[in-house]
């Protein structure tokens, strides 16, 4: 009986803006779940899936699909120059993922004082980069992209992880554009195959 009653209501479109998208049923099921959410436009509800994901509603996406107990993040001090511009509904999400070790700030000279820009677009690079911290295997592959000398330095062995685990792959033409944006629904469907993943662990 639970099941019908989730395919029933599984039918009824969450949003307005995702009829025919590629990612429809991975956005619909991930907002069933909590995971993600949508924005209310002129009365209806949208949830906007190819505009680009920011830093610290992918941060926020990550915890929930991890089921992190954000109060026990409350006490990290945050010593980012750009803290003051992180919105409130996001300080317990950044601190929660400072606190583990998931995110990081960026430095502009060599790491003597970090920002976390926090309302910039994600870059696949950045994203792949928090969640290989969160995956735990040991596994990596080949990174044989077309672009693959496009990928910065400090994602290469993410990259390669993500691989490994099924999580990611290039587009058609061989290609994975690393320092391309996130939309949001690209962070939808990244989130399922995370959830997947730690279902399997």
């Amino acid at each position: 009986k639970d099941d019908d009653w989730y395919i029933a209501a599984y039918k009824v479109e969450l949003f307005a803006d995702t009829s025919g998208h590629w990612a429809h049923d991975v956005i619909e099921e991930m907002a069933y779940n909590g995971i993600i959410n949508g924005i209310e436009q002129d009365g209806v509800k949208v949830f906007r899936p190819d505009d680009n994901v920011s830093r610290i509603q992918f941060a926020a996406i990550v915890c929930n699909v991890l089921g992190i107990d954000r109060s026990r993040y409350s006490d990290i001090k945050l010593g980012f120059t750009d803290t003051n511009k992180i919105q409130p509904w996001a300080m317990d999400y950044v601190r929660a993922m400072i606190g583990l070790g998931y995110m990081n700030g960026k430095s502009d000279d060599g790491g003597n004082t970090l920002y976390l820009d926090p309302e910039s677009s994600i870059t696949r690079a950045e994203a792949f980069a928090i969640l290989s911290r969160v995956i735990s295997s040991d596994k990596y592959s080949d990174v044989n992209f077309a672009d693959k000398d496009a990928i910065p330095k400090w994602a290469i062995q993410a990259f390669s992880k993500l691989l490994a685990v099924g999580m990611i792959r290039g587009f058609a033409d061989n290609t994975i554009k690393p320092n391309g944006n996130t939309t949001r629904a690209e962070a939808a469907a990244l989130a399922a195959k995370l959830l997947d993943i730690n279902d399997k662990e």
